[in-house]
């Protein structure tokens, strides 16, 4: 049935100022796709953990992804694909919203 293909979103994990929600996993999907809401003046801390992500900004005015090579702004709607050897990173909002950072990744090879 194609109500059994809609799940409700999910908190995978929250903090002060953040959350990340599973916003759609099935069984069948070898990946997964994650919302990531962050205040503003808040990072969260995330890892790669030898698997990609992409990352885009949905809402707010935008996003600071740093890893140990360095930083880089990303602003509402952009895009980038985080290598799966970058391994640990931080992402803080920018600007006076909170933002809304959607991520996909590879959840089982």
């Amino acid at each position: 049935m194609t109500k059994d293909l809609i799940r409700q979103p999910r908190t995978l994990r929250a903090g002060e100022g953040w959350r990340e929600v599973v916003i759609g996993a099935l069984p069948e999907m070898f990946y997964a796709v994650h919302r990531l809401v962050v205040a503003t003046e808040t990072a969260v801390a995330d890892d790669t953990a030898g698997r990609f992500h992409i990352l885009n900004v949905a809402a707010g005015q935008g996003a600071v992804i740093e890893t140990a090579a360095g930083s880089h702004f990303l602003a509402f709607a952009e895009t980038i694909t985080g290598p799966a050897a970058a391994g640990p990173y931080r992402i803080s909002a920018v600007g006076g919203d909170e933002v809304h950072v959607v991520g996909a990744l590879v959840v089982r090879p």
